[in-house]
């Protein structure tokens, strides 16, 4: 939501019909994330913050929110079954530091430290090309930050197709 968005005023025309008028967009933007449920917005989850025009949520941030969240749900019922459902957007499927695996970017010194941390036999004679194929079947299971943050406060994670105007809330909003 751009802060230039913002209507306080509706022209109504001769037949008493009003319409807002299309700003130009421009302002401070601000992103709004709250929990919701069958019962509304849930208040202690909203996070409101201020963002870019490239970017409005990061992983960290949204881990940290749902880490929050995950915390003052299970705070207000211990016993309850709570079930958190979440698109497929990049900013919630963050590997863990552990699970992931190295990149062509990487120095091949850098992929055999990987291989070193993670216990992989290799030859010092391998190519860089050979290390990376070697990472990829020696790969740990992928582990997502946002799964382990609700995992601690025995939340379960539904996610649903990136976009899809159905089952998403937010893009029927």
């Amino acid at each position: 939501m751009n802060s230039g968005e913002e209507k306080r005023h509706i022209w109504l025309d001769s037949t008493g019909y009003g319409r807002i008028r299309s700003g130009d967009g421009r302002g401070r933007r601000i992103a709004i994330s709250p929990m919701i449920s069958s019962a509304g917005f849930h208040l202690p989850s909203v996070d409101i913050f201020e963002c870019n025009e490239v970017h409005s949520m990061d992983s960290s941030r949204f881990v940290k929110w749902l880490w929050e969240t995950s915390c003052t749900l299970r705070g207000e019922n211990d016993d309850a079954k709570i079930c958190t459902i979440i698109h497929n957007a990049t900013c919630h499927n963050e590997q863990t530091d552990e699970t992931k695996l190295p990149k062509c970017a990487w120095k091949k010194s850098e992929i055999v430290q990987w291989l070193d941390d993670h216990k992989v036999p290799y030859l010092n004679l391998y190519t860089k090309a050979e290390l990376l194929e070697l990472a990829v079947a020696y790969a740990p299971e992928k582990r997502l930050k946002v799964d382990e943050a609700a995992k601690e406060f025995r939340v379960e994670i539904l996610r649903l197709p990136i976009k899809h105007c159905v089952l998403n809330p937010i893009e029927l909003a």
